[in-house]
């Protein structure tokens, strides 16, 4: 399920998305969230001018996606507590399931955290608070099964609430063995719940394991979060995660933060036992516990032992524990020889019998250290590899995919939370830099298309960072120094957008001497060529400004070539060969201009788009409605109106879909806004104004609703105040 987790402290009245429900008595006033099985949007009701969060499901649910969210609103109906986020109302508008909760302004405990551990006493403050809330739950017959950070939810003053009950379970009051109609729709073996907060019997997905045992470890969980900054158990693969809870301890929270009290590492560890029946009986005894803590009294809860760890180990690694005997063995024996040769003197042939032992036993040593060391690299390649595939590969999928730049943005910044991990560990690795820096430069673009301009900023610059240490220690690497002048020019262009104009003009400089200076040595190299086209597209605002229509023609058509170059040399990257035609459409569009209208149809005419087999691609979409805008703009030099008409509208058509497909960034939508102005500009020419008047206002409407959606984005203001009136009568 998905919860209200947006900051929307806000005052202001938004215009509501476009397909926002229509639930009688409720205003929608934005959509602060979405998921795999609805949405969450902030609403207001009318007649108590409350602020709630309206969740609806998604249209034609599965039955067991219905079932659930019916016993969601059963499941949190009952509750009635401080820390559980209320429910108003549930319901059904036009064959659409809602529900209307409690608004909580202060964003998740998961936001909160951004992998910083927390101080050990507010941690444990914020997680009693939580058990009371979870006890009080089970005491009405409900076990949430999903406790995690990104469920926990902070009003503004840091009251947590704990929240969306979508995979809950209802038992019977006496017991376990009760169920909602949503649980006998589960499946033997499924496995539900969030793998990184789950419990080993609710991991192998064992019949039953629906018992408050698993909300007690998944607490325990959540407080080994706040003390370390990281979860228990985490692994870029979901598999690897599931077996290492259930198969591995928990790195003790002392050893990765040496500051956490012993007590509350007790209390911790005792939660996250892999024996449900070793862990706390109930939610309540925990909060009892944590509440012990905190007033300095002596808690419940006793550590293991080493010897009782030793034997908990042994019975799940029997071969290991069989192993490790024999070897302990073998060190006593040893002991013992030695102490027999210390008896009878250290005799001089016995020593060196003892000598020429040892050193065999430190050559197999290195031997082995040297194994172990190999054992470690292949391990790391694997994970690289791995992240590669399921994060970055699944990244790249998203990207074409309508709807998923927001979850392409998650799965991004998973993997550089990964990354910065692995950097930690082994920060003299350079396959993990580059990785690092090909993370953070990926995150960046994503952030940037959804309008997220200063984590954009962010990001380049760690990647710009990071690139450059690398770039140090090779300085014959002609790629990694290319690619971090690319790097500064993309941030520059955030910049611009930022209004942090003389930062953005620094880096440009920069990064063009070294683009300047790389193509002299190497014109043919692909990173050098995809510097230089950053360089060459600096060239064109100043072109631009001074009116040198050659210089700015002859940049361009140096834009398509450059392009061009890069389609021969990496041939399988489709975008190149778009670019280039996109920049020759510009180069023709600016020969209209010019008048030079026979040379211009001879560029146009001459444009090839690679095909499409299946469905077009974003850009292919974009740059086949970028040629329909200048066939639209040279029917109307040659005193066409009408055909122009029709060519701009067939663009303002797809770049109004693509708006919709993708609706995270202001790419689309500006674009639908210039051709809307071209369109009016062309009938204001023609003497028709009301026709004109029409497109500007379409013109207005657009610019209203980019620097509402992307406030940030100073260019945008610019634009507005820009915008032409439609002509007087």
């Amino acid at each position: 399920m998905l919860d209200p987790t947006i900051d929307a402290t806000s005052t202001d009245t938004p215009s509501p998305p476009p397909d926002a429900p229509n639930i009688p008595g409720y205003v929608v006033l934005e959509l602060v969230g979405r998921g795999g099985m609805g949405k969450v949007y902030r609403a207001r009701h009318v007649d108590l001018e409350r602020i709630v969060a309206l969740k609806v499901l998604v249209r034609d649910p599965d039955e067991r996606s219905l079932a659930r969210f019916r016993d969601e609103a059963r499941a949190v109906a009952r509750l009635q507590h401080p820390n559980i986020a209320s429910l108003y109302e549930a319901g059904d508008a036009d064959g659409v399931p809602f529900l209307i909760q409690e608004f909580v302004a202060g964003g998740s405990l998961s936001q909160k955290l951004a992998a910083t551990p927390q101080d050990p006493r507010h941690a444990a403050e914020i997680v009693e608070a939580v058990s009371r809330a979870i006890a009080a739950s089970h005491e009405q017959g409900v076990v949430h099964r999903d406790l995690k950070p990104g469920n926990i939810l902070l009003t503004e003053d840091g009251t947590p609430k704990v929240t969306d009950f979508g995979v809950a379970k209802l038992l019977d009051r006496g017991g376990d063995s009760g169920g909602s109609p949503a649980e006998h729709l589960t499946r033997t073996g499924e496995i539900v719940g969030t793998p990184a907060y789950m419990p080993p019997e609710q991991a192998k997905g064992e019949p039953g394991a629906s018992g408050v045992a698993v909300d007690v470890y998944a607490t325990g969980a959540l407080l080994y979060e706040m003390l370390t900054g990281r979860p228990p158990f985490q692994s870029p693969d979901v598999v690897q995660t599931l077996m290492m809870v259930i198969w591995m301890d928990p790195v003790p929270p002392r050893n990765l933060q040496p500051k956490v009290p012993r007590d509350l590492e007790t209390i911790c560890l005792k939660c996250l036992e892999k024996s449900p029946k070793r862990r706390y009986a109930t939610a309540l005894e925990l909060a009892d516990d944590l509440n012990r803590f905190r007033n300095g009294e002596a808690i419940a809860a006793r550590p293991v032992g080493l010897v009782e760890r030793a034997w908990r180990w042994a019975r799940r690694r029997p071969w290991q524990a069989a192993a490790s005997g024999l070897a302990a063995a073998g060190v006593v024996g040893l002991a013992v020889g030695f102490a027999w040769v210390a008896e009878k003197n250290r005799q001089v042939n016995k020593a060196n019998t003892d000598l020429s032992q040892s050193n065999a036993e430190l050559i197999a040593a290195n031997a082995r250290l040297d194994q172990a060391r190999a054992e470690t690299e292949k391990i790391l390649d694997s994970t690289l590899k791995s992240l590669d595939r399921h994060q970055f590969g699944l990244s790249d999928q998203l990207k074409s995919l309508p709807g998923g730049e927001a979850l392409r943005i998650e799965a991004l910044d998973q993997a550089r939370q990964t990354l910065d991990d692995l950097d930690a560990l082994a920060p003299h690795r350079p396959q993990v830099t580059y990785y690092l820096a090909d993370a953070y430069s990926r995150l960046a673009a994503a952030q940037a298309s959804a309008g997220d301009l200063n984590n954009s900023a962010r990001s380049y610059k760690r990647a710009r960072e990071t690139m450059g240490r690398l770039a140090e220690s090779s300085t014959t690497d002609r790629t990694l120094q290319a690619n971090r002048g690319i790097l500064g020019f993309e941030l520059a262009s955030i910049l611009d957008r930022l209004g942090r104009g003389d930062e953005a003009d620094a880096l440009r400089s920069e990064s063009a001497s070294t683009a300047d200076q790389m193509l002299a040595t190497a014109p043919d190299h692909p990173a050098v060529l995809k510097l230089n086209v950053l360089a060459t597209a600096r060239k064109l605002p100043d072109a631009a400004e001074s009116g040198d229509d050659r210089a700015l023609v002859a940049a361009m058509e140096k834009m398509a070539d450059l392009y061009r170059r890069l389609a021969e040399r990496e041939p399988s990257e489709s975008g190149h060969a778009i670019a280039a035609a996109e920049w020759e459409l510009h180069r023709a569009n600016q020969l209209i201009s010019r008048n030079e209208l026979k040379e211009a149809r001879s560029i146009l005419d001459a444009v090839r788009l690679p095909d499409a087999p299946n469905e077009p691609s974003p850009p292919l979409r974009r740059v086949r409605a970028a040629r329909d805008e200048v066939e639209a703009a040279l029917q109307a030099a040659q005193g066409r109106p009408e055909k122009a008409d029709a060519a701009y509208r067939r663009a303002i058509a797809a770049y109004e879909a693509l708006a919709v497909d993708f609706p995270a960034g202001p790419g689309d939508r500006r674009r639908t806004l210039t051709a809307w102005w071209a369109l009016g500009d062309v009938w204001t020419k023609a003497g028709s104004r009301d026709r004109a008047a029409e497109c500007y206002r379409k013109v207005e409407a657009v610019a209203r609703g980019l620097v509402e959606s992307f406030p940030d984005d100073v260019q945008l203001k610019r634009l507005l105040e820009s915008v032409p009136h439609p002509p007087g009568p």
